[in-house]
């Protein structure tokens, strides 16, 4: 895994500079999962699940907001601290 994600992904991205991918057919770790899924639309997207989603009752690995969450060795699901 740690293959893909740090050298073979990294080579392919140089082929297609500014290219993006598809969740489906995607490294779940991609480290800058933000721009290559969602590109310039990320914050948008961000501001409209804070709408429907205030919550964040919604959780999907790469999807919009699961930056916010991070998933403990023990496979806890916690809500990251923001530090101002």
């Amino acid at each position: 895994m740690d293959q893909v994600t740090n050298v073979l992904v990294p080579k392919l991205e140089g082929l297609t500079p500014g290219g993006g991918a598809y969740l489906n057919e995607a490294d779940p770790h991609q480290p800058n999962f933000q721009q290559v899924f969602y590109g310039n639309n990320y914050a948008r997207l961000r501001e409209i699940k804070m709408k429907y989603d205030p919550f964040s009752i919604f959780y999907g690995l790469t999807s919009v907001g699961s930056d916010e969450w991070e998933v403990k060795s023990d496979g806890r699901l916690c809500k990251r601290m923001i530090l101002e």
